[in-house]
């Protein structure tokens, strides 16, 4: 069987499904295990003491938003919840859809993301399309209300819904199976692209993308003609080596080309959107404290500090320029005063390659 998570990228790319049960399933990223824990506040299955504040708020929201849809869908009435239970669609996908709400004839069934990256709304949404399937055939209802939520996404992308009925299930199933079936083809051909190859374990020994990495060593960047340049752009978004430089060159083109009202094909200059900023933690202390006056000083404090990020490195620097220490000695002091206020904690390093140079045998 195929994941539904994995649904999209098989239909952009069918012959990455067998490439990919050559590869050996890789440890989670940080990014993932982050998401894991998250998933696991929401059912229940772990202590939001765990989270940092920006995750416990995306949890939060999503708890909020969550019980918002009930509401709205079943009125007063409290439906069945179930919380990552693994199904299956007629034996072909499979998935555990992280909420399920049933009453009667109608489901809630939700996806939550938890990444930076906004994936596709509810509505044309693969692994969507495939839970609403295994709730409509698991649980017998005939109306599924799929759904998605991004609590890190934009404020208009953060929840997107698609209602399903009988006729739309129908035809989600038949094309959902022909993706399923073009992957299981044994010519099944590789598609490399920036969505189908951002997750995908054989990237590393996939033949197609060898091809387009050979083909952009070798390119002259000087020599890139524009109506070439998006093609280019995409394959450089999936590769490593050089992939800046050519995206550097392409933005210059054609951030020229549009002040000189000349097109670029494939192309928009999107006006990006300033990032706020603090640039005094006491200012911005004393005018959010302001703002709050209903808090004691006591509990403002602690949640603002929840929210603000220590630089050890400029704990260390402020200690040695307070008590005239070298940089060595004030870590010291910094890092016993810390582990005696229960308050440092330590990454595991990732071991790192040494050559080791081979000793030449006695004479």
């Amino acid at each position: 069987m195929i994941r539904a998570s994995s649904l999209y990228r098989y239909r952009l790319c069918p012959g990455s499904l067998a490439l990919e049960a050559k590869c050996p399933e890789l440890p989670p990223s940080e990014d993932a295990s982050a998401g894991a824990l998250q998933h696991a506040v929401l059912s229940g299955t772990a202590d939001m003491k765990l989270l940092t504040s920006e995750q416990r708020a995306a949890v939060q929201w999503c708890h909020a938003d969550t019980e918002l849809l009930i509401e709205r869908t079943f009125g007063e009435v409290r439906p069945k919840i179930f919380c990552e239970i693994e199904m299956d669609l007629d034996g072909f996908i499979s998935g555990h859809p992280d909420f399920i709400a049933v009453h009667k004839d109608t489901a809630i069934v939700l996806d939550r993301k938890f990444g930076r990256n906004e994936v596709d709304p509810a509505e044309i949404n693969d692994q969507i399309r495939a839970y609403s399937l295994m709730t409509q055939e698991t649980f017998g209802v005939e109306y599924v209300l799929g759904g998605i939520q991004q609590p890190h996404a934009s404020l208009d992308s953060r929840r997107s819904l698609t209602m399903y009925g009988p006729k739309e299930l129908s035809e989600a199933k038949i094309d959902l199976k022909t993706v399923h079936n073009e992957a299981q083809k044994p010519d099944a051909p590789l598609n490399p692209g920036k969505e189908q190859c951002r997750y995908c374990r054989a990237k590393a020994i996939c033949p197609a993308v060898s091809k387009w990495e050979s083909s952009i060593v070798k390119l002259d960047l000087s020599l890139i003609p524009m109506e070439h340049a998006a093609e280019l752009y995409v394959q450089a978004d999936v590769l490593g080596k050089r992939s800046a430089e050519v995206k550097q060159i392409i933005y210059n083109m054609v951030q020229n080309a549009q002040a000189e009202n000349r097109p670029t094909p494939g192309f928009e200059l999107k006006p990006g959107i300033p990032k706020r900023q603090v640039e005094s933690a006491q200012a911005a202390f004393d005018a959010l404290r302001s703002l709050c006056p209903d808090l004691k000083d006591e509990v403002f404090a602690r949640l603002f500090t929840e929210c603000c990020s220590v630089g050890i490195g400029a704990l260390d620097s402020l200690v040695a320029r307070a008590k005239n220490l070298s940089e060595g000695n004030a870590k010291k002091l910094v890092t016993g005063a810390l582990k005696e206020a229960g308050c440092l904690s330590y990454t595991k390093p990732q071991a790192s390659l040494k050559l080791v140079k081979e000793e030449k045998a006695a004479a």
